[in-house]
């Protein structure tokens, strides 16, 4: 009888032991390349254009972060994620733009299931990307390439001079603004900009064209700002 329930014993801790050591694995286990960057993916569609977006988190709220131009003059704006087969829409509540960058950020009615993209470190000179977008109408397309500068400076007319990552070894496309553009590390892939603009020659279109992405930093300050949080705190306060 007591070796019975000394076996019963070791049995119920091994099990907890075990049950344990399951949940820190969950725990520790890394985001993928479909939970870290597809499911943050928006595609932002109006009347008169398409782009991109990522879904980011302020203020304890899931917003979609994108291009200035890709929201301007641009009605009827819905951001709209494919999930098995099914179109989910979402109308905005309150778009805010960056006073002189390309980069907006929608607030949306709502955003019941969101998940948001992990902005963390910046990323070094040579690392691989992932960027997500809607390349020429085409929905959620990942590419994949390197930084091959950073803080690499481009006139931008009426708005002065960026510094921008250049991402090289890539194709760009129109309808890819927007996009979260991604890095791996030991915990999956983080945000570290978003994809504004490319440049190419009309004769070279399906040539590998650089694209710049907005960076880390100018991202970061601006969803730091004061009046960015406060408009997001009282969307639909009105």
């Amino acid at each position: 009888m007591r070796r019975i329930v000394i076996g019963l014993w070791c049995l119920v801790a091994a099990t907890a032991f075990l049950g344990m050591a399951c949940v820190a694995v969950q725990r520790a286990n890394p985001g993928t390349l479909q939970s870290d960057v597809l499911d943050t993916y928006c595609e932002v569609r109006g009347s008169v254009g398409t782009g991109a977006g990522v879904v980011v988190q302020v203020e304890g709220r899931a917003c979609v972060l994108t291009c200035k131009h890709v929201v301007q003059q641009n009605p009827n704006l819905v951001a709209r994620q494919e999930r098995r087969g099914l179109w989910i829409e979402r109308k905005p509540l309150r778009v805010i733009e960056h006073a002189d960058k390309d980069i907006a950020l929608i607030v949306l009615e709502n955003a019941d299931g969101l998940r948001a993209a992990r902005i963390d470190l910046p990323p070094e000179e040579g690392e691989d990307v992932w960027y997500v977008g809607t390349p020429d109408g085409s929905h959620r397309t990942i590419e994949r390439c390197i930084i091959s500068r950073l803080d690499y400076p481009i006139p931008v007319r009426g708005e002065g001079t960026y510094k921008t990552y250049l991402l090289g070894g890539v194709i760009g496309w129109w309808g890819n603004s927007g996009g979260g553009c991604f890095v791996r590390d030991a915990r999956g892939y983080r945000l570290v900009g978003i994809v504004f603009r490319m440049t190419f020659r009309h004769d070279q279109l399906y040539a590998k064209n650089p694209v710049h992405a907005i960076d880390h930093k100018t991202m970061c300050q601006f969803l730091d700002r004061p009046y960015v949080k406060s408009e997001v705190r009282n969307a639909g306060c009105d």
